[in-house]
Formats: structure tokens, sequence, C-alpha cells
């Protein structure tokens, strides 16, 4: 596909080919389903393709590439039952092409470990800072603050590609995830300390106000974690800190 106004300046989308597939706008809801198939077979050759492709054509403003900018401008105009129809072929096909199960699929097998990347106690703060990032509404920037990825960045992008349900499912992954990392982590920390005061120390340097580092030592590796949390994950922390504590206690 080439570009609507500059053929050669504009940067490609994901979906686009080297030849325009489609010479004009069609007139019928037969006739775009045709087209779309046409398509389909010559560039939308992956999930992630088919769907930037169809969020494209459900777009408010018309795509800058030929053969999408054509496919919207009938999509984009047509009303009632041919509108209604033409928007449950793009979900049917969604939906035949496994694209949002393979989202979320590629999302959880890829992307977090890209951005939970880290691999040990140094490296955890990194870890919190970039599930921060994709927690966030507002799209992260690399390096800024110091530790977020790239890797964050275009996983958080994907997160905004997917339906509702499950972009649920990545979220609650991508924090059971951190949780699960920070868990294997404290485990070491705790080990180290070896008195009621040191463990009360810690949990209290764990938990202090998120704008208030604690010195060096376990606790600030666990605050580094733990200040940067969703309530739910905080909570989930806590009890599990309380819980080895009251086990080391007793026994």
């Amino acid at each position: 596909m080439f570009s609507r106004i500059l053929l050669l300046s504009l940067p490609s989308a994901v979906w686009s080919a080297n030849n325009n597939v489609i010479a004009a706008a069609p007139q019928s809801l037969a006739k775009f389903k045709e087209l779309y198939n046409l398509e389909k077979a010559k560039d939308l050759t992956t999930p992630i393709k088919i769907l930037e492709y169809n969020n494209a054509l459900r777009g408010s403003s018309a795509p800058p590439l030929v053969d999408a900018g054509l496919m919207w401008d009938w999509y984009s105009a047509v009303t009632g039952p041919e509108k209604n129809e033409a928007s449950e072929f793009l979900n049917q096909v969604e939906k035949d092409n496994l694209v949002h199960e393979q989202l979320l699929s590629t999302f959880v097998g890829t992307d977090l470990d890209l951005v939970l990347a880290g691999t040990n106690a140094a490296t955890s703060k990194d870890d919190a800072i970039n599930l921060k990032g994709l927690l966030g509404d507002t799209k992260p920037v690399a390096n800024t603050p110091t530790g977020m990825l790239a890797a964050t960045v275009t996983a958080w992008e994907t997160l905004k590609k997917m339906k509702s349900a499950e972009k649920v499912q990545a979220l609650e992954m991508a924090k059971n995830k951190m949780y699960e990392k920070w868990v294997a982590l404290f485990k070491v920390d705790f080990a180290a300390l070896d008195d009621y005061a040191k463990m009360t120390e810690c949990f209290a340097q764990a938990l202090q106000d998120k704008d208030t580092q604690p010195p060096a030592g376990e606790g600030l590796t666990n605050w580094n974690v733990y200040s940067r949390m969703p309530t739910d994950i905080q909570s989930k922390m806590a009890a599990h800190m309380l819980q080895k504590m009251k086990t080391r206690i007793i026994a």
C-alpha cells in the first residue's frame, strides 16, 4: 500500500505492503467483503496486522494509506443494517483468526518477560518502575524515569489494542508476575533477618511513605517495589510479610 498523500515520505503502518491491492472504494457490502478478503490474503498475515487494519477502519479519521483509506471511505459512511453487518464481519475475522487470544498470549509469553526483566534485588526496582508505567493511563516514555524500558512502551501500546476482557487478564497477569518475583526476593531477604527487631524494622521501612526512601538494606529493597505497586498488590505484600513474621516468631 502507498500513502494517500506522499507516497514515499510517510512511514507505513504495520499492515502496509509494496503494492496497492484496492483500486477504488467499495460501493456495497459484498464488495467491501470481497476487497477485504483480497487485502487480507495480500497484507494481513498476522493477528496484529488484522487488528491494526480493522481498528483503522473503525477510526474517526481516514488512514493515510490508499487501500485502508478507500475501505474506510465506505465503512465510515455506510449506516443501518449494512454497517451492522460490516462491523460484525470485522469482528468475525478477528474471532476466526484468534486475534485477541493470540495478542494476549504474546503479551503474557513474550512482552511481560521483557518488561519485568529484573533478575535480583538490585533490579527489582526497575521491574517496579516498568510495571507502574505499564499500568498507567499515560503512555510511558523510555528512560523517563531512569529504568523505564522501550519494551514497556511497546507493551503499553499492545494493551491499548486489547478488548476490555483480555486487557483485564493481561493486567492481572502482569501484577501477579511482579508479586511472585518479589515473593522470591523477599524469601532471600527475610532469611538474613535473625531477630524480631530487624524483622519489624524491615516491615516498617517497606511500608513507609512512598516519598520517604528508607536507608539501604532489606527494607529499601522491599520499599522499592511496594511504593510503586497498586493498592491490591501492596495489600498482598503486606499480608505476606506479616505472615512470615508470625511464622518466624512461632517457630
